[in-house]
């Protein structure tokens, strides 16, 4: 990797060691470089058959060839193809050709990167900046920087375990009772759940980090009942801070100069949910000190999870542009010339109001006392400056302790702090399809703990939907149903009784996995390794790097959602090895075949989902629970398909901070005899490990099942 600088960029703390120097160059091997004062345009001539994959949270397939895409943090409910930028920016991109070549360009404004849109040959990048660094590689294995690019950038946010439980949500639960009620009604049908959420109706008049006692009475105590039923609480966070004396969040932050300010120096006055707001001024340490602490208010009542919205920040609308359109009105109405307004003019103005770059254009925000900076250029940093916030606090405060903490806006550098989820999203099948190729580009630049809302967010979701979207929310490390006001409710049992079963038999199936799951990712994430991949990864087959609708999680397993509707099957590719199908309908039924490389034609109906083990692999299972850690079964199985030799390793760790500190390890290998297997078993941190009992099922290349016992002694 070589690291150049351009001008006098601001520091975005996305990379955490910055190197000891810089180059200063006039030229990019590779790229032709074309510089102004205001900005600087890198153009590179692709080949035929190279392939351009990054960007993060982008719409579009993981292959960005053919497509514009722009970096600019947007809070965007239409996630409609024309699109060019969605809530996070995340400008790393590898170039797969006859050279390996990486770019991270770190600056957090606007960028536009041109994929052989405008000529199919070219990628253009145009950075809106002369003031950015910028990181290159080149390598013979692509793989390696994407590993480079995560450690450059800080490594992976690890979530508490009870985080990969499900996880339900509406707009909006506005009361204790509601909630109750969704607990109970998960513990009366059987339907394992670990979270329920608290959108913007818990709170007093929409102000951020209040309770409204009348709705909610008695927070504290509500809160430690529900977690004695098993469910952790997640109230969202918004950063808009209303306008409003005696508000101690207000007052605070007025009294000691937290907020963004106007050009004149004055507060920044913006419209979200409460009304105008003031936004806080996340560039700043002390401002991020002082936000962070305001969380522990929270944490004191037993709170251990946070969802941080509207953090690009989505601004609704501003008096500033307001008075444009009343000045218009009123010149008019003056000149008693009201019929010669130009309405369609003033409709588009208004439409323009929500998220208007000329409001992110009249924002400034001081890093320091004696700094200035226009948030426009900044602009993407805002929402991984609010992450930051609470993770340097709540650490410094509660130094064991792993909080779950994930945000709508983001930046490169940010997955060290948090989560993301890929914000609102629609009840339609394109968007299942949508979210298996988000899990994998998110992914590739570190945010590992994330996913989509199961269902779709907004539009009305139908059962066939729910059922094949869960399907594959079995393997999004964030497994939260999630649903607009206004749209068909989707908890389980609001659908008809089989559809319920069924998403209940899903739901059991991921609790059983739960441990190779969490394992997994605490594996990868220790590697910098991408926890879900697409088929390219590990298999170098041409036809691989094509196929965008299968993924692999971990080491082991490669999943074939089923996401049209109204069909009975889907046509997979196996490459390379064999594998072992389990046509999974429930955690019990083991429905298993052994297929070679190839292409499939693969029966699927409603209720099966496919699951395919690679060919001297293991995964592990255990009896579900009804959320995390609840009865703690003693019974491990290990399922696979064993020819010769075979390794699997389960993590355990204990739920603190650092996330590696401490760990238990289950470390089996199995070596495939002419009539038998000879199996290794070793531990590290015995204690900690729950399980008594090993049960092995092991399935050879003709499919035959053999089972085997063994004590964990």
């Amino acid at each position: 990797m070589k690291s150049y600088r351009f001008g006098n960029p601001f520091s975005t703390g996305a990379v955490i060691e910055k190197p000891v120097k810089f180059l200063q160059i006039d030229e990019l091997p590779g790229f032709k470089l074309t510089k102004s004062s205001a900005s600087v345009i890198l153009r590179y001539r692709m080949q035929k058959d190279d392939i351009v994959i990054g960007l993060g949270e982008q719409l579009g397939g993981i292959n960005k060839r053919g497509r514009k895409y722009i970096t600019y943090n947007t809070d965007i409910p239409e996630h409609t193809p024309d699109k060019l930028s969605l809530y996070g920016s995340h400008p790393f991109i590898i170039i797969q050709g006859r050279y390996n070549e990486g770019l991270f360009i770190d600056y957090p404004g606007e960028i536009s990167f041109d994929v052989g849109f405008s000529d199919k040959d070219i990628l253009e990048i145009t950075v809106g900046s002369a003031d950015f660094d910028l990181y290159h590689w080149q390598d013979n294995r692509w793989q390696d920087i994407v590993t480079s690019y995560l450690e450059l950038t800080g490594g992976v946010y690890v979530p508490p375990k009870w985080a990969f439980g499900y996880q339900q949500c509406r707009w909006s639960y506005p009361e204790a009772k509601s909630v109750e009620e969704v607990a109970n009604k998960f513990r009366q049908l059987g339907i394992p759940c670990d979270a329920i959420y608290l959108d913007i109706d818990y709170m007093q008049d929409y102000k951020v980090f209040t309770v409204n006692e009348e709705r909610f009475p008695d927070f504290g105590r509500f809160v430690k009942e529900l977690r004695d039923k098993g469910f952790h609480l997640i109230p969202i966070i918004d950063p808009g801070v209303k306008i409003e004396s005696d508000y101690p969040v207000y007052e605070e932050g007025k009294k000691h100069k937290y907020f963004c300010t106007d050009e004149q120096g004055e507060d920044f006055q913006a419209a979200v949910w409460p009304g105008l707001t003031h936004l806080p001024d996340f560039s700043n340490a002390a401002t991020r000190n002082w936000w962070g602490n305001l969380y522990k208010k929270f944490i004191e009542l037993g709170i251990e999870g946070f969802w941080n919205d509207m953090n690009e920040p989505a601004i609704f609308y501003t008096n500033y542009q307001q008075q444009g359109v009343y000045d218009k009105l009123q010149a008019a109405a003056d000149n008693k010339a009201l019929d010669k307004v130009d309405l369609i003019g003033l409709q588009w103005q208004i439409r323009n109001f929500h998220n208007s770059r000329e409001d992110y254009q009249s924002i400034y925000q001081h890093p320091e006392r004696d700094k200035t900076v226009c948030h426009d250029q900044i602009h993407n940093l805002y929402g991984a400056q609010m992450a930051q916030s609470f993770s340097e606090s709540v650490q410094q405060s509660y130094p064991d302790k792993r909080f779950l903490i994930f945000s709508r806006s983001s930046y490169s550098g940010s997955q060290r702090f948090g989560g993301i989820w890929y914000g609102d999203n629609k009840s339609w099948w394109e968007h299942l399809e949508l979210n298996i190729k988000m899990l994998i580009n998110c992914n590739l630049v570190g945010y590992f703990y994330s996913g989509a809302d199961i269902g779709g967010f907004g539009d009305n979701c139908q059962a066939e939907l729910l059922i094949r979207w869960l399907q594959l929310g079995v393997f999004s490390p964030l497994f939260r149903n999630h649903s607009a006001i206004h749209t068909r409710r989707q908890e389980l049992w609001e659908f008809d009784k089989a559809t319920m079963n069924q998403a209940r038999k899903i739901i059991r199936l991921r609790y059983a996995l739960l441990p190779w799951l969490y394992s997994q990712f605490l594996e990868f994430a220790s590697m910098n390794i991408p926890l879900i991949q697409s088929l390219s990864w590990s298999f170098s087959e041409p036809r691989c790097r094509e196929i965008e609708d299968q993924l692999i999680y971990g080491g082991s397993l490669m999943i074939a959602p089923v996401y049209k509707p109204n069909v009975s099957g889907r046509m997979v590719y196996l490459p390379q090895d064999k594998w072992l199908l389990w046509w999974a309908g429930s955690w019990e039924d083991r429905k298993m075949k052994v297929l070679a490389a190839g292409d499939h034609f693969i029966e699927c109906p409603l209720d099966r989902q496919l699951i395919f083990i690679k060919e001297n692999t293991l995964i592990t299972m255990q009896e579900p629970e009804d959320y995390v850690d609840q009865r703690k079964p003693d019974t491990l199985f290990i399922i696979g398909l064993v020819s010769s030799t075979a390794q699997v390793k389960v993590l355990v760790d204990q739920g603190k901070y650092p996330a590696f500190a401490g760990m238990a390890v289950l470390d089996i290998t199995m070596v495939k005899q002419e009539k038998n297997y000879e199996i290794e078993i070793k531990t590290v941190n015995r204690e900690l490990l729950q399980w008594q009992q090993l049960v092995f099922e092991l399935y050879n290349d003709q499919g035959n099942l053999t089972i085997l016992h063994r004590k964990l002694i």
